[in-house]
């Protein structure tokens, strides 16, 4: 399998000096050179070879981007010519190579190393923070971004819409079909969710048939009305489970972030958009309504 790296160096030399390392690893690799933090997502390299000149600008570009993913790709540190040492705080950094002892048997060996590491990493990660039968986030990551997304409303940096949805009439299709045709229906109704949300949005589990979403750069609340409209339109079409037509309706409570008159804790907001999805249930099964 082909390794991906993406090198982050200012000076074109030790980029073309790399690169030739790379080539002669012994190792299948696909080598990009950084364009920017959201070409950096799209090509999301294995690895990333980093200069110890670009380490801290890099890191703030990326943090000022503000969306949930996360850059779960381990950094090689180049440090600087005639440097052999240096005292890393960033966490992201996973081992340190100074450039004048670099070859490429050194290189390969670091390579394989950090990128065999970082999947068990991934591996660890997906069990503690997802849920294993949708896949979407579980409530322990969920009130970790929406605790952060709450300091940063209160700082003025962003605006975020809370979503809290919950599926309508779902116990009876757990009795009449039985527990397996619940549990697809809670997974096409993630995947539809996801197909309607953006990159950035976070959809989690909170319980049962219990989902909160939580969508940052929310500038007004036609925007994510926009959003919620487009998730029941996913849900319209049948699901199709063992020649059975299956259909999925949901109700939603709203909300912006931050929310007036003090509420600065996960639980109080938390409550706020439950408290309008429960009217929503209580009003019209289907829609939604915003927290007032």
């Amino acid at each position: 399998m082909s390794i991906k790296i993406t090198i982050i160096d200012n000076n074109p030399c030790d980029q073309e000096w790399l690169a030739c390392c790379l080539k002669v690893m012994g190792i299948p690799t696909n080598v990009s050179l950084f364009v920017s933090v959201e070409e950096l997502k799209r090509f999301y390299p294995d690895v990333i070879l980093i200069s110890e000149s670009m380490l801290e600008s890099f890191l703030d570009q990326h943090k000022k981007t503000d969306y949930h993913l996360q850059l779960d790709i381990p950094f090689i540190l180049l440090l600087d010519w005639g440097k052999a040492d240096v005292d890393t705080e960033y966490s992201e950094v996973v081992d340190v190579l100074p450039k004048s002892f670099v070859s490429p048997h050194l290189l390969s060996s670091t390579i394989r190393y950090a990128v065999k590491n970082a999947r068990h990493q991934r591996e660890l990660k997906q069990l503690a923070h997802y849920d294993n039968l949708t896949n979407a986030a579980n409530r322990h990551l969920f009130l970790d971004r929406l605790s952060q997304a709450l300091l940063n409303a209160k700082r003025g940096d962003n605006q975020y819409g809370l979503v809290s949805i919950d599926l309508d009439e779902f116990k009876p299709v757990n009795d009449t079909h039985g527990h397996d045709a619940g549990d697809y229906l809670l997974k096409m109704f993630v995947k539809r969710v996801k197909k309607s949300i953006r990159e950035s949005d976070t959809i989690a589990r909170i319980g049962g048939d219990e989902f909160a979403i939580l969508l940052p750069s929310m500038r007004t609340p036609a925007e994510l009305e926009t959003i919620v409209n487009k998730i029941f339109h996913s849900l319209k079409q049948p699901i199709i489970w063992q020649d059975t037509s299956l259909q999925i309706k949901a109700s939603a409570g709203l909300s912006l972030l931050p929310i007036s008159n003090g509420r600065a804790t996960c639980k109080a907001v938390m409550k706020a958009v439950d408290s309008a999805l429960l009217e929503a249930k209580r009003s019209n099964k289907g829609s939604y309504k915003w927290f007032s």
